[in-house]
């Protein structure tokens, strides 16, 4: 009796559980929907594909931080990091990896649905400009002030 009780629970568990990632995932398309108001469409499909292709992108940063400290220099700083990234977009076949995403990422028990799937509706909604806009000067004021942290962040990554 003990176990059956056990086992009601378990099953009753499972099923809350499952209906709550489905509101923690239609929360996350609000969010994409907020995200394409504010960055527009085409900056926040660029957010979805850099979580599509996340991994490489990390690695090139990576080999961008580990050459520069191979070579004696300090931190590379966060221009270096950008132009590693964007090199890498350039050879990364981004509708591939957002269809392996699809099929990936897909469960019924995770809180995120998956990037390429975010892609795909976020590019299926009616275009939207950004209302947002961050000016080159303000873009280099934050770099300024991240610094110490780039810097930080940079040592980790040549030390794993």
């Amino acid at each position: 009796m003990q176990r059956l009780a056990q086992q009601a629970c378990l099953w009753t568990q499972a099923g809350l559980l499952a209906i709550a990632s489905r509101d923690h995932q239609r929360a996350e398309y609000c969010a994409d929907a907020l995200a394409a108001r504010l960055a527009g469409t085409a900056g926040t499909v660029a957010l979805m594909d850099d979580l599509v292709a996340s991994f490489h992108l990390s690695g090139a940063v990576e080999a961008a931080e580990r050459r520069t400290r191979a070579a004696g220099r300090a931190h590379p700083g966060v221009v270096e990091w950008r132009a590693a990234a964007v090199e890498c977009r350039t050879r990364l076949d981004l509708a591939e990896l957002r269809k392996q995403s699809v099929v990936a990422e897909a469960s019924m028990w995770t809180h995120h649905p998956p990037s390429g799937l975010r892609a795909r509706i976020v590019e299926s909604w009616p275009h939207q400009e950004p209302s947002l806009v961050l000016s080159a000067e303000d873009s280099e004021r934050i770099d300024a002030e991240l610094h110490r942290w780039y810097a930080k962040a940079g040592r980790d990554l040549a030390w794993s």
